[in-house]
């Protein structure tokens, strides 16, 4: 079915009409006048959501409504946020999707004009059971909980309900869950390590950021045994998890760290579209 579709920016005011397609994970941070409603005869039939800087646009997320033909509607799209970009100056726009949305192809991508493609992370998703095996008799699960002991004892590793708001601020765009996120400060009390663990309005958590420094490899693995162990109390019986491989090093670690379950965890591969304005 054809239809002539208009679009509106999305803002509090008019949030509620397309809260259908608007992605679960960004319900709570979507940012005035940065995203697109797409609209036929007056009737909500879809959402763009998009993060913006001054020089680029990467889309974050498409739904739509069944009765689209969403190859010829992402073609529309494109050429829409082309204009608007150049309106306001970006010369990149970029698209991320996910190696099993039915929504989104990487050929509806190159039929609609992206040109360069690459692997952004990987996300895994594990349940209860399948994360407790894991820390119990993981191929790192003796290092981490050895390791988690001795951090039990600094008077530097901190939780994130107890630590000053001023440093907590710092972390304010990671919507940190602060009982289950933890650091390492240094002697000034400014952090240096950090597990950050954040939850989705569906009350699914998911691993948010890691920061490791040079040297600090055995210390970031307790922060992971106190953080899953947090976890999976929290989850347990029936929760999922979410590990975002955020880094090449955390990418190595949860490669290894799921490698003897990975018939039992989901495994998803967030991918990145660009093309140049």
């Amino acid at each position: 079915m054809l239809h002539k579709l208009d679009y509106t920016l999305i803002n509090k005011q008019n949030k509620a009409q397309f809260e259908e397609y608007i992605s679960e994970i960004v319900t709570w941070d979507i940012l005035p006048n940065s995203s697109l409603g797409i609209l036929a005869d007056g009737k909500p039939l879809g959402a763009v959501i998009l993060n913006r800087t001054d020089k680029s646009m990467a889309i974050r997320s498409i739904r739509l409504s069944d009765s689209l033909n969403a190859g010829a509607v992402l073609k529309e799209i494109v050429k829409v946020l082309c204009k608007l970009g150049d309106k306001s100056g970006c010369n990149i726009l970029e698209c991320r999707y996910t190696n099993d949305d039915p929504g989104i192809t990487e050929q509806m991508l190159r039929d609609a004009g992206f040109k360069n493609f690459d692997e952004d992370t990987v996300v895994y998703k594990a349940d209860a059971y399948t994360l407790g095996s894991l820390l119990r008799d993981g191929p790192d699960a003796i290092a981490m909980r050895e390791a988690g002991v001795r951090l039990m004892t600094m008077d530097r590793v901190r939780c994130f309900d107890a630590i000053p708001e001023d440093v907590r601020s710092l972390f304010k765009k990671l919507y940190p869950t602060d009982e289950l996120s933890f650091m390492i400060t240094d002697a000034d009390g400014k952090p240096e390590d950090y597990i950050v663990i954040s939850e989705l309005p569906d009350g699914s958590l998911y691993l948010a950021d890691v920061e490791c420094q040079i040297g600090h490899e055995a210390e970031v693995m307790g922060l992971l045994y106190m953080c899953f162990g947090k976890v999976f109390m929290r989850i347990e019986p029936d929760g999922e998890f979410y590990i975002a491989a955020v880094s090449d090093g955390y990418k190595r670690f949860a490669e290894r760290f799921f490698e003897p379950v990975l018939p039992l965890v989901s495994v998803q591969k967030i991918l990145t579209a660009s093309l140049k304005l």
